[in-house]
């Protein structure tokens, strides 16, 4: 899920033009994210659009062409296809759930390039979730790579912990997140050791190992406490969102 997200900004007052008509906007818990736009200091920005059913998500359009597909059982989610400007299919992501709708299983798999990762949770009695990595080909995947827990703070990742690969700490703010409304991302968004705000919006994420860095986001938000910007730094580079919604 988290390879959707690459999201960015222009500036508030081109949202507010752009997003605004004669309609009411919808209420707080029926407001759902239909576009954002990325502008990298170094590129042509990447215009992304969302389509759903209901709230949840079915497909998203990048202006350079890639797109990904959504699959639902439920009201959970369970793959995500990702395809190239020339429709072919590159990527999935796979979603296994228990029998209380909690994520058990994620799978990453390289279509191109014969690889697989997995990642097997196993959710702890004080709310901590353990997890161990494995790797392989596309069909199996049973290397293992490493181990650790996952720490959670108001639905929103708060730590990963990881045996081998250091101490992942994020913070984030009170507002509401572009993804808040969407069916089934709450019970994902700790997949992959990159977390994505589902409930609020990150602010700062650190990590202790080597390298050890910290990167901050900056936002602007709309009415409704949605965020209308994002932006932030990667090394030398910029890099802005600005997002729409229904």
């Amino acid at each position: 899920m988290k390879k959707i997200l690459v999201l960015t900004v222009l500036s508030t007052l081109l949202f507010t033009s752009c997003s605004s008509s004669d309609s009411s906007p919808a209420a707080e818990n029926d407001v759902l994210m239909t576009k954002s736009i990325a502008t990298y200091d170094n590129g042509t920005p990447i215009t992304t659009t969302y389509v759903y059913s209901g709230k949840k998500i079915q497909k998203s359009m990048s202006s350079n062409g890639y797109y990904e597909k959504f699959y639902y059982t439920g009201d959970l989610l369970t793959r995500i296809d990702y395809f190239d400007d020339s429709d072919v299919w590159i990527y999935k992501e796979t979603y296994d759930y228990n029998s209380n709708n909690q994520l058990i299983s994620y799978g990453w798999i390289e279509l191109t390039n014969d690889y697989g990762s997995r990642e097997l949770y196993t959710h702890n009695s004080d709310g901590t979730i353990s997890v161990t990595k494995l790797y392989g080909n596309a069909s199996v995947q049973s290397n293992f790579s490493d181990s650790g827990t996952i720490y959670l703070n108001n639905g929103d990742v708060s730590m990963i912990d990881m045996d081998s690969g250091g101490m992942y700490m994020y913070s984030y703010d009170s507002k509401n997140s572009p993804f808040k409304n969407i069916t089934g991302l709450d019970k994902v968004n700790f997949t992959d050791g990159d977390p994505t705000g589902v409930f609020h919006n990150m602010l700062t994420e650190s990590h202790d190992g080597f390298p050890s860095e910290t990167m901050s986001y900056n936002y602007t938000y709309n009415g409704q406490n949605f965020p209308s910007t994002r932006e932030w730094n990667e090394g030398s580079h910029s890099i802005s969102v600005q997002y729409f919604y229904n």
